[in-house]
């Protein structure tokens, strides 16, 4: 039997499998784990730390995952022992990045975390003529994944429609799709991932927060704070106009299981 705990980021609900040192990232795993739990969005596998982090996490399709990375750092708080109340600053490597992230996480109830990760910084931003756009789209590139962030016009249906087409195109790991309102104070995520080819409407993305926010920041050439609402919660995010952004989330422990 494979054990594996259940997260929900805002809604993002995830599954982390823990491995031994040594143990095997297999996706078939995953994607047992994910039919098991119709709410989950994503998975990946925790393994021990080294001297450069605290904890390791593999993404089963391979992409970075900021809410994934939240997650992680609180089954490491778990099992680490941190007491409720007490706050804990954690590095961890994460797929798709090179260097490991750092996370913030308050311990502020039995299964209730509230943390802040330090995204991988932004690469590029630029304006690409995408098959299905009529105009340049603008794509927010970070270590292991971009985000093409859209008007709430361009519609759900039509996101789903092209992001294959342009994940291709673009030879990304992973894409997703972020349609905001004029006022930036709402954002609906759409990401794929083609390696375990999953497309979901995700309740919340906190690497599509960070686009947003960091394209926001190039925009106004100055730092810049959200919050935005998301269909599973409000995610914040405070970017610098050089691709520095921060992303702040709550995350629950919603059980531990086996498949």
């Amino acid at each position: 039997m494979t054990e594996y705990w259940l997260f929900d980021p805002s809604g993002n609900v995830t599954a982390l499998i823990p491995l031994p040192e040594g143990g095997a990232c297999d996706p078939a795993v995953a994607g047992a784990v994910m039919r098991a739990e119709p709410s989950c969005e994503q998975a990946g596998f925790v393994l021990p730390g080294s001297a450069r982090c605290d904890a390791r996490l593999q993404m089963a399709g391979g992409e970075f995952c900021g809410n994934a990375s939240l997650c992680t750092a609180a089954m490491t708080a778990v099992r680490t022992g941190i007491p409720v109340g007490d706050s804990v600053r954690l590095r961890i490597a994460v797929s798709g990045a090179a260097d490991p992230v750092g996370v913030t996480l308050d311990r502020i109830g039995e299964d209730f975390f509230s943390g802040a990760v330090a995204m991988p910084p932004v690469t590029e931003i630029r304006e690409i003529s995408l098959p299905g756009a009529v105009d340049p789209v603008p794509v927010v590139f970070m270590p292991g994944i971009c985000h093409a962030v859209l008007p709430e016009s361009f519609g759900m249906e039509r996101a789903e429609s092209v992001i294959r087409d342009w994940c291709s195109a673009l030879n990304a790991d992973a894409m997703g799709i972020m349609l905001t309102d004029p006022s930036l104070t709402r954002l609906t995520p759409l990401v794929y991932v083609p390696a375990v080819r999953t497309l979901f409407r995700e309740r919340s993305c906190a690497s599509g927060t960070a686009a947003a926010g960091a394209l926001l920041a190039r925009r106004k050439q100055s730092a810049v704070s959200l919050r935005l609402m998301e269909p599973g919660g409000v995610l914040s995010a405070a970017a610098e106009p050089g691709g520095a952004v921060t992303i702040a989330n709550t995350i629950r422990l919603i059980r531990r299981a086996f498949v």
